[in-house]
């Protein structure tokens, strides 16, 4: 396991995914500052690790201290963040955010003047159904993918390669770059659609009284992640929204191919079509 790269780091942010970061960088030697309005959670945080310090953004001082930020705020709330940062972080600070969703971000981003600090967009693809600094764990990012915005970013050579070892730090398995277009088109297919899949089938008519009494693992899996944070996801879900009905459509589409094979009797097709899918499985677990 590589170290971690860098000393001095603010988390904006301390619920799930922030709570995650804290503990796995606890297990380093770096000073740690957190920016937290609920009172709550600061008293959680201090029971576990008393050296962790809250601030606000009127201590300049220890801002200008940081070398690393990292935002973990719902996506409307991230631009907020960048623009109270800008003229009290150094020059040599790294701005890392974590939202699910870019293309407002990026577009409002582009037009920006320069920054006071560095910053790099980027999308952990880690998380848990359940929300809250509670529910957070160091573990939760091992043998996850780590998605860095490629057409969107102020930062030196130097600071990528920093990045690249805490992401290593961490615990991510494959780091990969994408522009930020490319970047909800795929997180639509692989994040946003399973989780309208997964509501769906348990908003489905079909669910009654006695279900529970009948799921077996496969259920169990396609819906876990339906207990899931209902305000996060649903302002994800407007903000994609375009992206999002478009890939619902091809699902249906593929649903009503299935729905036709059975009516058919078009055994082959049927055989096909669960084929390609078994593949396209067996092919992306060899990565």
């Amino acid at each position: 396991m590589k170290n971690n790269p860098f000393h001095t780091i603010l988390i904006i942010g301390l619920g799930l995914m922030g709570g995650s970061f804290l503990k796995k960088i606890k297990q380093s030697s770096s000073v740690i500052y957190g920016i937290e309005p609920d009172v709550a959670i600061q008293a959680q945080i201090q029971a576990d690790f008393a050296d962790v310090i809250f601030i606000s953004y009127d201590d300049i001082a220890i801002l200008q201290t940081i070398d690393l930020c990292i935002i973990t705020l719902y996506p409307q709330d991230v631009l907020e963040a960048f623009n109270r940062l800008d003229g009290l972080l150094g020059p040599d600070a790294l701005v890392i955010d974590i939202s699910g969703i870019k293309k407002d971000i990026c577009e409002q981003l582009q037009k920006k003047q320069a920054l006071s600090f560095q910053f790099i967009l980027t999308h952990p693809m880690a998380g848990r159904e359940m929300g809250g600094y509670e529910n957070s764990l160091p573990t939760i990012f091992e043998k996850a993918n780590f998605i860095v915005i490629s057409d969107i970013m102020q930062a030196t050579g130097q600071l990528m390669l920093k990045l690249e070892q805490f992401v290593t730090f961490l615990g991510f398995e494959h780091m990969t770059q994408l522009g930020y277009l490319e970047h909800d088109l795929q997180i639509t297919y692989t994040s946003q659609l399973s989780h309208i899949l997964a509501v769906s089938l348990l908003n489905s008519a079909d669910y009654n009284h006695r279900t529970k009494d009948c799921i077996g693992d496969s259920f169990r899996d396609l819906t876990r992640i339906a207990n899931m944070n209902i305000k996060l996801w649903e302002t994800l879900f407007f903000e994609n929204k375009e992206l999002l009905a478009s890939s619902i459509g091809s699902l249906i589409h593929e649903l009503e191919q299935v729905q036709k094979h059975l009516a058919c009797d078009e055994k082959p097709a049927l055989h096909t079509f669960l084929e390609r899918a078994k593949w396209r499985r067996l092919d992306f677990d060899k990565k």
